[in-house]
């Protein structure tokens, strides 16, 4: 259903009769105070869009009534008039999203959710609240999260649920949500008082998670994991977030201690298929890194035999060229593995020669991310004659510009012959050097006629 865009204003009784026929008709709205919606709805096609300069002639019409009475799927953002949710929610609604609610909103809303005649909680599988949406997250404002953490604890049937941060009782309540299957919040201040407690946090169905953090508390998502007992967890993304005055040398970073621990914990999660460490907010930067890990802190999720996703990108990971081999054996299910190859420009001693035990265990693998370093020239090229099968097509190595001979392109070209690119400047660099390559192989096709 194409979108549209319906503007409510003071109503004549020939412009009412012909809104109800339309409104009879929306099962999917997006409803704007004002002018248009402030994030993009591009994606968000089926969304019919409603907006107002006048809310109070709406409810002047429509004394205790429901505006759509069809709607199943809702987007608001009433700002200062939240009180007029009511007129959108009922009992069939199913998918409601409040973007740009602060505190009273969100009051206002789950009032609405609790009429009798609705009784929403109890409809709803999919809720999203978020204050600023595509911003970081929302760590430390008390009362805010209070309401959000009330209004989810009124919900029962939950598949997906999206918010800023959850208080502790929240937080527990998730217990109480057997069908939840996606989580995505961030743990605050707000949060601490369950983390310490010992008894389990069972979601039997969840399988994806994203798991926010302030970047001085990141030792708070490991005692989140903890707690948590998720059987089916396929897919899992912590996110922190730098805060303004930490940007500074003299700051501290999460610990490699800290590290180790999040990475032992992982291994209860036996069924995990991807796993992220990402940075919200912000373009990656290598200042703003997590904490180092050596080969025996990586060496921690070997267990995790079912990964086909693993991005440390913002890990710097101390790897030598001895490791490869146990890396690559680890994960034979790998599609994607990035190790530190955004979080330092320090010397790693491994060359292109190194990776051949991807091309060897990894099959499936189509983008490698890691620093390289250029071989010296005493060291000689190998796999002249080599036929490999692997599916590798980018490779990412880092910022500190390796320079490839054409050499070096020649056995990566081997071991990876779909190999295509990765940075930026690599991306360059092999382009260049493949349409070399291509040259010299068709000026040898023409010597040899």
């Amino acid at each position: 259903m194409a979108r549209a865009q319906t503007v409510i204003e003071a109503p004549s009784p020939d412009a009412w009769e012909r809104f109800e026929r339309y409104a009879r008709r929306i099962e999917s709205g997006s409803i704007w105070h004002y002018g248009s919606p402030p994030i993009s709805l591009d994606n968000r096609s089926s969304l019919e869009t409603i907006v107002s300069a006048d809310w109070d002639s709406v409810v002047s019409h429509y004394p205790g009534a429901q505006l759509l009475p069809h709607m199943t799927e809702l987007m608001c953002s009433l700002e200062q008039d939240a009180k007029y949710i009511r007129l959108f929610v009922t009992p069939i609604l199913h998918t409601l999203e409040l973007l740009h609610f602060r505190g009273p909103g969100i009051s206002a809303a789950q009032a609405a959710l609790q009429v009798p005649s609705v009784n929403a909680p109890e409809a709803i599988r999919h809720l999203t609240v978020a204050l600023n949406p595509g911003e970081p997250g929302i760590f430390d404002k008390p009362d805010y999260i209070k309401v959000v953490s009330l209004l989810v604890r009124s919900m029962r049937n939950l598949v997906t649920l999206q918010v800023d941060s959850l208080d502790a009782a929240a937080i527990r309540h998730l217990a109480s949500l057997p069908g939840l299957e996606k989580l995505d919040f961030a743990i605050g201040s707000s949060s601490r008082g369950v983390l310490t407690q010992p008894t389990p946090l069972a979601v039997p169905a969840l399988r994806t998670a994203k798991l926010g953090v302030d970047w001085t508390e990141f030792p708070n998502l490991t005692l989140f994991l903890k707690r948590l007992v998720a059987p089916a967890l396929v897919d899992l993304v912590l996110e922190y977030h730098v805060p303004e005055f930490s940007r500074s040398p003299t700051v501290q970073r999460p610990s490699t201690d800290h590290l180790d621990d999040l990475f032992t914990t992982l291994t209860r999660f036996r069924t995990l298929e991807s796993f992220r460490i990402a940075q919200k907010g912000e373009k990656h930067h290598s200042f703003w890194y997590v904490a180092y890990a050596d080969s025996t802190i990586l060496s921690r999720l070997y267990v995790l035999e079912k990964l086909k996703t693993l991005d440390l990108c913002l890990v710097p990971c101390q790897i030598e060229a001895s490791d490869l081999e146990d890396i690559a054996t680890a994960w034979p299910s790998m599609v994607n593995l990035r190790l530190g190859d955004k979080a330092s420009a320090d010397s790693c001693g491994i060359i292109v020669e190194d990776l051949l035990p991807f091309a060897l265990h990894c099959p499936h693998l189509q983008a490698l991310g890691l620093m390289i370093d250029s071989p010296p020239p005493e060291v000689p090229r190998r796999f002249a004659q080599m036929r490999s099968r692997s599916a590798l097509e980018e490779l990412y190595v880092g910022d500190h510009h390796v320079e490839l001979s054409p050499e070096d392109v020649a056995v990566l070209v081997t071991l990876f012959p779909r190999i295509s690119g990765g940075d930026d400047w690599v991306d360059r660099t092999m382009q260049a050097m493949l349409r070399l390559l291509e040259r010299e192989r068709e000026l040898l096709s023409l010597e040899g006629l």
